[in-house]
């Protein structure tokens, strides 16, 4: 064989290669992951304007997000806008912030680690089935389910899994906002606030 003809299977080997690690991430971007940026500061600290993250869809597939987990999902009064916030209630629960503090069904419950939100209050509100009640870890600057109501299940685009840029404050983010390993908790525009 000669050095051409090496040169044109190696080169056509490549094109194979290549061509199914493109089917693979289109795959995966459509059934598994999606990435999107942050705009705005309603999730700071957890995630600033400018952040870039990734979302697994599959979150509603084993029983829908968590409480404190990070969901992106579509605005209920929009659904041509997208968002990220931090689920605060369940279907059929009652929330409410008293002084900066969660109550769910009457019981407190301790915020994530660097979620502060001062002394806000806000509700008692009862969270229909198959809804989400939303915040923004920045409570002050932050529009979501205490303006426009609870989330449809159907509007959960994903729940965000990781923070890769910047590369220097990437974090992961495990189901109901804990820590892993020490560290905090599409190719679309999420807002974090309006």
């Amino acid at each position: 064989m000669s050095r051409a003809q090496r040169r044109k299977k190696m080169l056509a080997r490549l094109a194979k290669v290549m061509a199914s690690a493109l089917v693979v991430v289109v795959l995966l971007n459509i059934f598994v992951v999606r990435q999107g940026r942050v705009r705005l500061n309603s999730m700071e600290p957890a995630l600033s304007d400018g952040d870039w993250i990734l979302f697994e869809k599959l979150v509603m597939s084993r029983g829908g997000p968590g409480r404190f987990d990070i969901v992106v999902f579509k605005a209920p009064e929009d659904p041509d806008t997208v968002y990220i916030k931090r689920v605060v209630g369940l279907p059929n629960e009652i929330v409410e912030a008293r002084g900066g503090a969660l109550w769910v069904d009457g019981d407190p419950q301790a915020l994530p680690v660097g979620v502060d939100w001062g002394k806000e209050s806000f509700g008692p509100e009862t969270v229909r089935a198959a809804h989400y009640f939303v915040v923004g870890d920045h409570l002050a600057a932050s529009e979501d389910s205490r303006t426009w109501g609870a989330v449809p299940r159907d509007y959960i685009l994903g729940r965000v899994f990781w923070r890769f840029w910047p590369p220097a404050e990437w974090k992961v983010f495990r189901r109901g906002g804990a820590l892993q390993d020490g560290v905090e908790d599409g190719d679309q525009e999420i807002q974090a606030d309006e």
